[in-house]
């Protein structure tokens, strides 16, 4: 390697860098096609995990041979953790749940059916799907969340980043590719030591949207 990646070996086949994936948050296009995104020299689409289980759910999508089976996509598959989703929800109404130390609790109905979200849940999911890209459970922030929500978060991904890896290598048969997303905060001393807990742990390549892109931040 000349000092910057250029390409990614997944299940799905080989991905040149830098890539683009758009969104397929239900597993489809708006306004296109697979094909489309073929023809336009693309090489996978990012889909969307929490909305995927939700429905038609985890195990449906497994017995139909994963997401590239109930999607006829054969491009690479990136899924999310999920974890934006759930904050997002749980941020606009404090009754669908609460984020705690070692999961996520939602309420989908703001009742009493409760789903417990882990960052082993989280990995186990993503294998139903056969993903090729997976990424850990984090916790999200807003900006203007004071520097100890700031914190909390930080330290929160960093734990449950390596309890997905944990899963990961539990569950593994193969090389996949995990990825721990690393909300920007705006504290550069948390940032700076989230990168190197992250790029310690095994997790890369890494990069910083903007600053260092993934074709140069390989190491």
């Amino acid at each position: 390697m000349s000092g910057s990646l250029k390409f990614l070996d997944l299940p799905s086949g080989r991905v040149p860098l830098p890539a683009f994936f758009p969104d397929a948050t239900y597993g489809a296009i708006r306004a296109g096609s697979f094909e489309d995104v073929e023809r336009a020299g693309l090489f996978g689409c990012e889909m969307n995990s929490y909305h995927l289980m939700n429905r038609p759910g985890a195990r449906l999508i497994k017995s139909l041979g994963g997401l590239h089976g109930f999607t006829g996509y054969r491009g690479a598959i990136l899924t999310d953790s999920g974890g934006f989703q759930l904050y997002s929800l749980i941020r606009e109404n404090a009754g669908y749940g609460e984020i705690r130390d070692k999961e996520i609790i939602f309420r989908p109905d703001r009742g009493r059916e409760k789903l417990t979200f882990t960052p082993e849940k989280c990995i186990q999911v993503q294998f139903q799907y056969g993903s090729d890209i997976m990424m850990a459970l984090d916790m999200c922030t807003h900006p203007d969340d004071p520097d100890g929500v700031q914190r909390t978060s930080v330290e929160r991904t960093v734990a449950w980043g390596a309890r997905c890896r944990a899963e990961f290598d539990r569950l593994a048969a193969k090389r996949w590719l995990l990825h721990t997303a690393v909300w920007c905060v705006p504290l550069a001393y948390l940032a700076s030591q989230t990168g190197w807990i992250v790029a310690e742990a095994g997790r890369q390549p890494w990069a910083i949207q903007d600053l260092m892109p993934v074709g140069v931040a390989a190491s």
